[in-house]
């Protein structure tokens, strides 16, 4: 009988002798060396994911997002933005059109911006607006409410759309719906700057996410000049001064409201 000492001589001798044959190339099965048992094998590595990109907009937008953080539109000002044309609805003072107009990435304002149905107006399917002349801006009105009761608003596939009935109490409203039968007047939707989100699309346009409506919806004399379909008030402003400056055709409304009265009145006395 082999004592441990020689038995132990015995298998390293062995082991010598296998690991030898191994490397001639000679096979043994059921062996493998301490170095091949004692080296640890490596995971195959996962392959990496493709990034993914969430796809925005209206159902057949076929433009993807540069980035899918939305952001908040920069400015201290409240925002406006110009809608279609106030629609006389009657001979009575009742009102309508499009408050805010549906478009898309391939249809664009000057500034590239752009509403769709997509966009959250915080209304639902339905809902209620104030409803002002030239967002409070005019010095005879003032922020005197044009309805007695709020302007209904309506999701419809072309845009927001908004009605109300004018309450016609003086000749300064009387005068605002004469200038609607004749097709000049127009919707504008007012909200506050921190409740705007923009999303920046691949082609470099801009999907307005958020656009809260129900404070202001006014209705306003028609632009003359092509303008962004969103504005801060301050550039309104100025581009009222501007407007106002090229010609008298294009004065403030009080004053034309005042030659009109003029009119009326030597009308009278003649």
């Amino acid at each position: 009988m082999l004592s441990k000492t020689n038995a132990d001589r015995l298998v390293s001798a062995l082991v010598d002798i296998m690991e030898v044959l191994e490397r001639a190339g000679i096979d043994i099965p059921g062996f493998e060396s301490e170095e091949e048992s004692e080296e640890e094998e490596e995971p195959e590595s996962e392959p990496e994911k493709a990034a993914t990109i969430t796809v925005v907009g209206t159902p057949s937008a076929t433009v993807t997002p540069v980035r899918s953080a939305t952001t908040q539109f920069i400015s201290d000002d409240p925002l406006l933005s110009f809608g279609g044309s106030v629609k006389a609805l009657g001979d009575d003072g009742r009102v309508g059109g499009y408050l805010v107009l549906f478009t898309n990435e391939n249809d664009l304002d000057l500034e590239k911006q752009f509403f769709n149905g997509a966009t959250d107006y915080a209304i639902g399917q339905q809902g209620n607006s104030l409803c002002f002349f030239h967002h409070g801006l005019d010095p005879e009105l003032g922020k005197r409410r044009l309805t007695d009761d709020p302007a209904t608003l309506q999701m419809k596939d072309f845009g927001v759309w908004v009605e109300g009935q004018l309450a016609l109490r003086d000749e300064y409203e009387r005068w605002i719906f004469e200038r609607i039968r004749q097709g000049k007047m127009g919707w504008s939707s007012g909200t506050a700057p921190n409740l705007v989100e923009i999303e920046q699309m691949a082609n470099g346009s801009q999907w307005i996410k958020t656009w809260p409506l129900g404070l202001d919806a006014s209705i306003t004399p028609i632009p003359a000049e092509p303008r962004a379909v969103v504005m801060p008030l301050k550039s309104y402003l100025k581009f009222l001064e501007t407007e106002s400056a090229e010609g008298p055709q294009r004065e403030g409304v009080t004053r034309e409201l005042e030659r009109e009265r003029e009119r009326t009145r030597l009308l009278t006395i003649l």
